[in-house]
């Protein structure tokens, strides 16, 4: 926000983008700024004219409705983007009238530090109640490998490296997922990696909020840099092996405790 000043608020207006890993980072950091400005109504408008084309994750469409046409102009002139990229503003968000307007990834750790320690706290339990997220079975199985390929490479050859790379990685037992299950399956029938240490899941028909409800049953989560590993640990409270050091700090920071 440019100066932060405490006013009054009547709404929250979210522009919401990418995956379900996206979209918990830029609700979340939406909570924190309702729940600091006392703001009593957040609205969330999707924009989905990206590569990928994700819709609003089902958990946050409650959020989608009584938005008003002048709030939905406003939202899809993208000025938060615009003046952060034009090094305006230092985080992705602007006071319009009586709105507050924010359109970003919110995924730096640094932009988190204007919130307090019991507001984070408070806005994580509030994600949680508010997604519908089960802990019932939370840190039930062990260990949990996430590899994410796909998007993340540029063709298959550089994807099948990428994936004989993450499984050499693999110690010990434990289940693997993935976002190519063919692939993978690939890599682990081959003579050099054929253990049966290794479990791969299907989750070919899993939606995305599936596969989060599924990482937050392991007590420790591999990565190669998922946010949605990310958000399953912690969510869960499970350890997270991953070389990203911003996910890390950010991780010590949101950690969910009762």
């Amino acid at each position: 926000m440019s100066e932060w000043c405490f006013l009054m608020y009547r709404s929250l207006i979210l522009r919401t983008h990418g995956g379900l890993g996206n979209q918990l980072f830029q609700v979340f950091y939406a909570f924190c700024c309702c729940r600091t400005f006392e703001i009593g109504e957040l609205k969330i408008i999707h924009d989905s004219n990206y590569s990928h084309g994700f819709e609003l994750a089902p958990i946050f469409k409650h959020h989608s409705g009584g938005v008003r046409l002048t709030e939905r102009l406003i939202s899809k002139m993208r000025l938060p983007k615009i003046l952060h990229r034009s090094k305006v503003l230092k985080i992705e968000s602007i006071e319009i009238g009586s709105c507050l307007y924010l359109d970003g990834y919110f995924q730096d750790e640094k932009a988190y530090d204007i919130f307090s320690q019991d507001i984070i706290a408070s806005s994580l339990r509030e994600l949680i109640a508010d997604s519908g997220i089960d802990l019932s079975l939370s840190l039930s199985k062990d260990n949990l490998y996430h590899f994410r390929l796909g998007d993340f490479y540029a063709n298959e050859n550089l994807e099948y490296d990428a994936a004989t790379r993450l499984v050499k990685s693999f110690h010990g037992y434990g289940d693997i997922i993935t976002n190519n299950q063919t692939l993978l399956q690939k890599v682990l029938d081959s003579s050099e990696f054929r253990s049966e240490t290794r479990n791969l899941i299907d989750t070919e028909n899993f939606d995305a909020f599936a596969v989060l409800q599924l990482m937050i049953n392991y007590k420790k989560v591999f990565s190669n840099n998922s946010t949605l590993a990310f958000w399953a640990s912690v969510i869960s409270g499970s350890e997270l092996v991953t070389t990203d050091d911003n996910l890390n700090a950010m991780r010590s920071k949101f950690i969910y405790d009762e």
